[in-house]
C-alpha cells in the first residue's frame, strides 16, 4: 500500500508554521514520510524539514545525514547507512536498517532510500523532499540518477545503481538499458502529470516487474526527481536524479 504524507497535514497536528513544503511517498505503511514533527530547536528538527519516522513522529533526515554515517558518494549523491536501529513496536522492540541518499540539488533537500525491518524482512522504499517552488522543465531534460535496491529483506548492503532518466514528451524514462551496477538493471517507464508535478508507471528489476512513481522538485538547473519502484517481495527500490 502506498502512503503519501504531506507536511501540512502533520503541521495541523502540532500547530506550528513551517518554511518547508515537505512531500514524500513510501511503499509500506509502517514507515511515515513528510515534514519533521520536532521543533526547530530540537536535534531532529527543524520543524517541517523532509524526514522519515514511525507511528506519530517524523525526524528530519538532515539531522542524521552526517559524515559518520556516510558510506559512499556516487555522482555527487552522498549515501548514508544506519544499521541496527531499534524502535518500540506493538509486539516489542523492532530492529531496522536504514539506507538513504541525498540528491545534490544545492539549495533544497531531497532524499530517497530504504528502511528494512530485519525482524520481518519487510522493506519500505521512500522518497521525501522540499517541493517549495517546484517547476517541471519546459524542454527535454536528462537527469543523472542513482538508485538503491533491496531484494533480500536484510537491508545491510542494497544494490547501488547509476544511470540516466530522460524527460521527453511528457514521459520520464530510463535511458538505454536502464540504471545499472554492471550486473543488475532497473528500468523505469512513467508518464508525467504536469499539473501535479508527479509521475507514475512501471518498473522492472532484472526479470521482475512492478510499479514506479515519484515527484519533481526544484526548478531550472536545480530540477530534481525522486521516486520509488515497488516490485512487492521481489524488490523495493528508491531513486533520485538531478538535471544535467
Amino acid at each position: 500500500m502506498k502512503k503519501t504524507v504531506i507536511a501540512t497535514a502533520l503541521l495541523a497536528v502540532v500547530g506550528v508554521a513551517s518554511a518547508f513544503d515537505s512531500v514524500g511517498e513510501t511503499t509500506k505503511s509502517f514507515l511515515n514520510v513528510g515534514g519533521s514533527t520536532f521543533a526547530d530547536t530540537h536535534f531532529h528538527g527543524p520543524n517541517g524539514a523532509p524526514g522519515v519516522g514511525f507511528a506519530d513522529y517524523v525526524i528530519s533526515l538532515s539531522s542524521i545525514s552526517f559524515s559518520a554515517l556516510q558510506v559512499g558518494s556516487e555522482s555527487g549523491f552522498n549515501r548514508y547507512q544506519l544499521l541496527g536501529y531499534t524502535h518500540p513496536g506493538v509486539d516489542g522492540i523492532e530492529n531496522y536498517n536504514f539506507n538513504w541518499a541525498q540528491v545534490p540539488t544545492g539549495n533544497q533537500e531531497v532524499y530517497f532510500g530504504l528502511v528494512t525491518n530485519t525482524d520481518s524482512s519487510d522493506t519500505a522504499a521512500f522518497y521525501v523532499g522540499d517541493r517549495t517552488g517546484w517547476a517541471i522543465p519546459t524542454s527535454n531534460t536528462s537527469y543523472t540518477t542513482v538508485a538503491l535496491v533491496e531484494t533480500t529483506g536484510n537491508g545491510s548492503s542494497p544494490a547501488v545503481l547509476q544511470g540516466t532518466l530522460n524527460l521527453v514528451n511528457g514521459n520520464l524514462n530510463t535511458a538505454g538499458a536502464g540504471l545499472t551496477d554492471g550486473t543488475n538493471t532497473l528500468v523505469i517507464n512513467t508518464a508525467v502529470n504536469a499539473g501535479a508535478g508527479t509521475f507514475s508507471g512501471t518498473s522492472a528489476y532484472n526479470s521482475d516487474s512492478g510499479t514506479a512513481s515519484g515527484a519533481f522538485f526544484g526548478s531550472g538547473s536545480s530540477s530534481a526527481v525522486a521516486g520509488v519502484a515497488d516490485g512487492g517481495s521481489a524488490y523495493q527500490a528508491a531513486f533520485g536524479g538531478i538535471a544535467q
